[in-house]
C-alpha cells in the first residue's frame, strides 16, 4: 500500500506519492470520499443489503460493474470491511493471478481451488480436511496424468508421499495454476483435458467450497464470500465467454460470489444477459454536468466532492491554489477518479515551481487528450463518438462497446445517460452529433436519447 504519511501532501514530491492512481484505498483510509451523491446512486449500500438480506442457506451471485478507474476496487475494499461480521471474505484479482489477456472457466476454477485452500489455511487458520484434499488432488492428478505437465507434477507429488495430504494438493494446484498464467502448448493441453470433465471439475470445486462453509460456520458463525476482481480488465468478448457462456456453471458454485465484468457487457452482450443469471449492480461515473450542458461545465456536487478527494491527498491551497486549475483537472477526468488522480500526478511532473499552475494542468491535459485521440483515430471510432454525443446512448454496436471499455465515453446516472469523454468534445464528429441533437431539440423532434 501507499505510505499515507504525510497526508495531505505539502510538497510536489510528496504529492507524487500520495496521488498513486493505481493503488485502491483500503477500508478506513483517510483519503476516501463518498462520491455517491455525485454518481447519482449508492450502489455499495444496495450491494451490502443484498448480501445481508439474502435467504439463509442460499448463495448470492452478484456482478458489480463500473468503468475501469471509477473506484470499484476501493468500494469493494469497504464492502469487505462492512460485511466482516457476517462473512469471511476471500478476495483476489483474476488478471494478476491468471493470464492478464486470456481467461476461461477451467483456469478460474483451478485458481479458486488453490485460493480457497490457502485462505482457509493461512487467513482464517481453519485448514480444510486432509482426507478431502487428498481425494481432490488425486482426482486432478488422475485427469491430467496424460499431459506433459501432469506427468511432471505427478512426479513431484509422488516425491511428497509421507508428507501431510495438503502438500501434494498445494504442489499440484500451484503447478497447474502457474501454467494457466502463461500461454503455452502445456496450458492448452491442460485446458483440453479439464474441458472433458466439466461436471466432475465443478463437483471437486464445490467439495472444497462446502467444506470451507462448514468450517467457517462452526468456527465463527460466518459464511464465505468470494470477490473476484479485475474481470473488467479483460476484453469484453473474453469476459462474455466466461460470465455469460459459462454462467450456469458459475451460478452452481456453492459460494457467495461478487464478480466484476466490463461495464459494456451489461449493456450490449452478444449471447445473453447478465441479469438472466446474476444480480447486477452498476456504479456510474461521477456526473460533472447534465446531458445537454456544455462539455466545459463542472457542476455541484461533483466539483466539491472531487476537490475533497484531491484535498485528502494534497494541500490544495499550497499545491493547487488556482480554482481554474482544479476545475480543469476535474473536467479533464470525465468523472473518473482514477483519471483525476492520474492527471494531477502528471501535472506535478510538469510543475517547476512549488505549486501546480493552470499551464501545468493544460500540458498534462493535452498529453492525455493526445493519448485518447490516438486510440480513437487508430480504431476509426470517431463516428460512434458522434452518435453517442447526439443520442446520449451507447449506440454503434461493437464500436460502442469498445469506446466504453477504453473509457472514451462514460455512463452517468440521473436519467441514465452516456456521453463522450470531455477531452474528445472538440472532435468534428462529436460537434456534428451535438449539432444534430440541438437541431432536433429546437424543432421539437424527440431525440432518441434522454
Amino acid at each position: 500500500m501507499t505510505d499515507l504519511t504525510p497526508t495531505p501532501a505539502t510538497t510536489l514530491d510528496a504529492a507524487s506519492r500520495t496521488l498513486d492512481f493505481n493503488d485502491p484505498l483500503e477500508s478506513g483510509d483517510p483519503r476516501w470520499v463518498d462520491l455517491s451523491p455525485a454518481r447519482g446512486n449508492n450502489v455499495l449500500h444496495r450491494l451490502r443489503k443484498r448480501l445481508l438480506r439474502k435467504q439463509p442457506g442460499r448463495y448470492m451471485h452478484v456482478v458489480f460493474a463500473s468503468h475501469r478507474g471509477a473506484g470499484k476496487t476501493t468500494e469493494l475494499n469497504r464492502l469487505r470491511h462492512d460485511l466482516s461480521e457476517k462473512f469471511c471474505c476471500l478476495y483476489f484479482e483474476a488478471n494478476v493471478e491468471l493470464d492478464a489477456y486470456d481467461i476461461i472457466i477451467e483456469d478460474l476454477l483451478l485458481l479458486l481451488c488453490r485460493e480457497v485452500e490457502r485462505f482457509m489455511r493461512e487467513a482464517v487458520e481453519r485448514p480444510l480436511p486432509d482426507e478431502m484434499l487428498a481425494d481432490v488432488s488425486a482426482w486432478f492428478a488422475e485427469k491430467v496424468s496424460t499431459t506433459t505437465v501432469g506427468r511432471t507434477l505427478g512426479a513431484g507429488v509422488e516425491a511428497s508421499v509421507g508428507a501431510a495430504p495438503r502438500v501434494p494438493f498445494i504442489k499440484l494446484l500451484g503447478g497447474m495454476t502457474a501454467h494457466a498464467k502463461v500461454a503455452s502448448e502445456h496450458r492448452d493441453e491442460l485446458r483440453e483435458v479439464l474441458k472433458k470433465y466439466p461436471g466432475s471439475l465443478d463437483a471437486a470445486v464445490n467439495r472444497l467450497l462446502a467444506a470451507a462453509h462448514r468450517q467457517l460456520k462452526e468456527a465463527f458463525g460466518k459464511e464465505l464470500l468470494i470477490i473476484i476482481d479485475n474481470l473488467d480488465r479483460y476484453l469484453p468478448e473474453k469476459a462474455e465467454k466466461l460470465l455469460i457462456g459459462q454462467a450456469d456453471r458459475l451460478c452452481q458454485l456453492q459460494a457467495n460470489l461478487v464478480l466484476t465484468p466490463p461495464i459494456s457487457l451489461h449493456y450490449r452482450p452478444k449471447s445473453g444477459n447478465l441479469t438472466d443469471h446474476f444480480h447486477v449492480e452498476v456504479m456510474p461515473s461521477v456526473k460533472l454536468r447534465g446531458p445537454d450542458d456544455p462539455y466545459e461545465t463542472v457542476a455541484e456536487p461533483a466539483r466539491g466532492l472531487l476537490n475533497e478527494a484531491l484535498a485528502r491527498r494534497i494541500d490544495l491551497d499550497r499545491l493547487l491554489p488556482e480554482p481554474a486549475a482544479r476545475d480543469a483537472l476535474i473536467l479533464a477526468s470525465g468523472g473518473s477518479i482514477r483519471e483525476l488522480l492520474q492527471l494531477t500526478y502528471f501535472a506535478t511532473l510538469e510543475a517547476d515551481g512549488e505549486s501546480i499552475s493552470v499551464a501545468d494542468v493544460r500540458v498534462s491535459r493535452d498529453q492525455w487528450a493526445g493519448t485518447l485521440r490516438d486510440k480513437v483515430f487508430n480504431n476509426d471510432w470517431t463516428a460512434v463518438l458522434g452518435r453517442i454525443a447526439e443520442t446520449k446512448r451507447p449506440e454503434g454496436g461493437e464500436d460502442a462497446l469498445a469506446v466504453l471499455f477504453h473509457r472514451l465515453a462514460f455512463k452517468y446516472n440521473g436519467t441514465v445517460w452516456y456521453d463522450v469523454h470531455p477531452l474528445l468534445a472538440d472532435l468534428p464528429e462529436v460537434a456534428a452529433g451535438l449539432a444534430r441533437r440541438a437541431k432536433r431539440s429546437a424543432s421539437g423532434t424527440p431525440s432518441s436519447g434522454v
